[in-house]
């Protein structure tokens, strides 16, 4: 780590990488992005869109994905549009959408 903050603002503006095996593993409802970009999302029992991105937006994330219909929309990520996430199956499933659409 860095203990000093004159040696921390010269790291300022830098990209920092993790080899991904150092990551810790998560638990709960805890995800890393990189392991949600990709997933399917369905909609009323139904595949509905592709994560394609996350943007963080005061202090929250935000789902951009690509609909089915080509257009993105972008959803808040939170337990009450996205109430599960199955990493395993590569889906997320999503309710109350009707307000994005």
């Amino acid at each position: 780590g860095v203990i000093d903050r004159t040696l921390a603002d010269n790291l300022r503006n830098l990209e920092i990488y993790v080899d991904e095996a150092e990551l810790p593993d998560l638990s709960g409802n805890s995800y890393y992005i990189k392991d949600l970009i990709g997933l399917t999302v369905y909609y009323h029992e139904k595949e509905f869109g592709k994560v394609v991105n996350f943007i963080e937006v005061a202090n929250q994330f935000v789902l951009v994905m690509k609909m089915l219909n080509g257009k993105d929309v972008a959803i808040p990520f939170k337990d009450r549009y996205f109430p599960e996430v199955i990493i395993k199956e590569g889906k997320i499933l999503a309710s109350d959408l009707e307000d994005f659409l």
